[in-house]
């Protein structure tokens, strides 16, 4: 019985060490694979996905302060010297953003993310601020300064350029008054990059990311901050179009009685 107890120790001696080596070796591949999935998931939703939707608010955040700036100096250049002012400042196009400044395919990742599509509305409504504001630079201030120096066949231009200095001032205070909720848009989503890279997610816990405090709060800050532009944007949608509201006409008759 002792030689049979012996045996079995003898044995066990053999075995444990290489179960210790079989169990680290399991314990190695299981955290490399695990490891790589994390990667996986960084890679399509942080790199691929929420880093690329920042660095495109960020270039369309500073073409807007590059051209603010430069219309800025515009004006101020036409206070001082007026109908002396430079043509090639007024007279130069304006750069506009390029057509893919927003990329729909990115935010669909963050919207899988988030459960929510405030960041993609937010970021629509920085592209039609910044054309809008541009369109202002170029077609409204240049063209009032433009028309001051040179004159116009139909409209009325006011004699005294302080005037329109003043007016021009006070939208591009206005305009830089608005801009800055998007530049909160864009701490809040480096925030949220912040949280995504802070933790180590599977494919499986990524599906609750939409459920961490963390990321609760960032989106209930991205609805407040523009519940009010969406909320007018909303109201637009239910009135009635001006088209459908003009009563074209064919050949002298009126449609609706042909």
């Amino acid at each position: 019985m002792s030689e049979y107890i012996k045996a079995i120790e003898d044995i066990a001696k053999e075995l444990i060490p290489l179960l210790c080596v079989l169990v680290a070796s399991l314990f190695t591949i299981r955290s490399y694979f695990r490891q790589k999935e994390h990667e996986q998931v960084r890679k399509r939703f942080l790199d691929d996905g929420l880093d690329i939707i920042i660095q495109q608010t960020e270039s369309c955040l500073h073409l807007f302060q590059t051209q603010y700036t430069r219309c800025f100096l515009i004006l101020k250049t036409f206070r001082d010297f007026g109908k002396d002012t430079p043509a090639k400042a007024y007279q130069e196009p304006f750069t506009q953003p390029h057509p893919d400044a927003i990329a729909s395919t990115r935010h669909y990742l963050l919207q899988r993310l988030i459960h929510d599509k405030i960041f993609y509305k937010g970021s629509q409504l920085l592209m039609v601020f910044l054309l809008n504001a541009i369109n202002t630079f170029e077609n409204d201030l240049c063209s009032a300064v433009n028309l001051y120096i040179h004159g116009s066949k139909e409209l009325k231009v006011p004699s005294d350029r302080t005037e329109i200095v003043a007016a021009y001032q006070s939208k591009l205070e206005e305009l830089d008054k608005d801009v800055k909720k998007f530049w909160n848009m864009l701490g809040l989503l480096k925030s949220l990059a912040s949280v995504l890279d802070q933790r180590e997610f599977t494919f499986h816990s990524i599906q609750h990311f939409h459920k961490l405090k963390a990321v609760k709060e960032i989106v209930e800050k991205a609805k407040t901050q523009f519940k009010e532009e969406l909320t007018r944007l909303e109201q637009e949608k239910k009135s009635p179009t001006i088209a459908s509201s003009l009563r074209f006409t064919r050949g002298g008759q009126n449609e609706t009685e042909a």
